[in-house]
């Protein structure tokens, strides 16, 4: 009997120390769970007031810019550059093989073109302030008539967004790579250029302007 007395003593003694040890781990483990979870919320709360205060762009319907009145830009230089001379990539865009738009909004964008395509002294003077520099590199081969095939007649702007409208002339050219035609043209109140038409064929840039003051350009939804 006495050892029986004696192993249930020792056994709940252990077995008390044991429910001790387990409630103090029980509890921090609950605080530690209590902080974590206030830490998370913070971090939420904080994040949801970083993404309230980023500015939302404005939206602008692709036919509210179509129907701007057109403004004809001021023609800049027409030039030629060789078959395999290259442009820095952020200044150019390639629409398909035959066009490249090419675009520059600071002074040190328009210096390196100037530099670049061997432009005129005199044409470096341009006010980035109210306006850009649009261009178009055509890949047409060589007129038989020997015209200047390609113009920016007009460009349609809203609210620093452009939809630049260019004429190609058709007419017999000889099947060579030739030069590549390039006129370059300044547009004031423009800082994006998001639609170009040339003849028949348009081409609609998606890459969004990094200015988040200038409109995101709206496509209307296509046709089942």
């Amino acid at each position: 009997m006495g050892f029986i007395v004696k192993l249930i003593g020792t056994i709940a003694c252990a077995s008390a120390r044991h429910n001790r040890s387990h409630r103090r781990l029980l509890s921090a483990r609950r605080r530690r769970h209590r902080w974590a979870m206030a830490f998370g919320l913070l971090a939420s709360s904080l994040t949801i007031g970083c993404a309230s205060q980023q500015p939302t762009r404005p939206k602008i319907p692709l036919w509210e810019l179509a129907t701007a009145e057109p403004v004809a830009p001021t023609l800049l230089a027409r030039t030629r550059i060789g078959l395999t001379q290259t442009l820095p990539s952020h200044l150019v865009l390639r629409l398909c093989p035959e066009y490249t738009l090419i675009t520059a909004t600071t002074k040190k964008d328009w210096q390196t073109l100037t530099e670049q395509l061997s432009l005129p002294k005199t044409t470096s003077e341009i006010d980035f302030n109210h306006g850009m520099v649009v261009g178009i590199i055509a890949r047409l081969g060589e007129p038989v008539d020997h015209r200047w095939p390609i113009h920016i007649r007009h460009i349609r702007c809203r609210q620093g967004v452009g939809a630049m409208e260019i004429h190609f002339t058709p007419g017999l050219y000889h099947p060579l790579q030739s030069p590549p035609f390039v006129e370059l043209a300044h547009v004031t109140n423009c800082r994006h250029i998001c639609s170009i038409e040339i003849n028949d064929r348009r081409f609609i840039i998606h890459t969004p302007p990094t200015d988040t003051t200038v409109p995101e350009v709206v496509e209307p939804p296509a046709l089942p």
